[in-house]
């Protein structure tokens, strides 16, 4: 049921069948992965500080399991949607320093939950850094639309006028992301 639930848009109703699931059987061999899809459920049903517990109580009882990594992302992202971007940016950075676990999506969010605190300075320093290290993933596409704001911010309008540019001719940007870069642009 809860998969029906998932594939039908009601996160939140999967995350209460997934929630019985691990009640009645907490030691099914499902159960690891229920509890981090859980988690993921509540994050998609806008519910972070529940989807934050989740994963923490996953990596407590899974703290080497297939979705710890994930997990820990995850729970950091939940921080930062409850506005506790102080605690999202240093459990982000743990991630980012990692080889293991530095990810484009890891870097992006970084970026993000910079913005959140008002570091626009590490921020770009971060977008940078997906830029070089993740040049042709979904996160660099989106980066190279973001990044610029902060160039403006900062006037340095060629920089950000290069970058949503150098966007635009992605053959891979998607139609709505392709637009907004040549709005962008004027």
């Amino acid at each position: 049921m809860a998969r029906v639930e998932m594939v039908n848009g009601k996160a939140a109703g999967a995350a209460t069948r997934l929630g019985e699931l691990l009640r009645t059987y907490p030691k099914d061999a499902l159960a690891e992965d229920a509890m981090f899809v859980r988690g993921l459920c509540l994050q998609q049903a806008k519910q972070p500080a529940e989807a934050q517990k989740q994963f923490a109580d996953y990596l407590r009882d899974h703290p080497q399991g297939k979705h710890a990594a994930e997990a820990r992302h995850q729970a950091a992202v939940c921080l930062a949607a409850m506005g506790k971007t102080k605690d999202a940016v240093s459990a982000l950075l743990q991630l980012a320093q990692q080889k293991s676990t530095r990810q484009d999506s890891v870097l992006y969010d970084l970026a993000w939950a910079y913005r959140s605190g008002g570091d626009d300075k590490h921020a770009e320093e971060t977008y940078r850094s997906l830029l070089a290290e993740f040049p042709d993933s979904a996160k660099a596409r989106a980066a190279r639309l973001e990044l610029p704001e902060l160039l403006f911010t900062g006037k340095r309008y060629t920089e950000a006028a290069d970058l949503l540019t150098a966007a635009i001719a992605d053959p891979a940007l998607d139609a709505h992301l392709r637009s907004l870069a040549k709005y962008r642009l004027g």
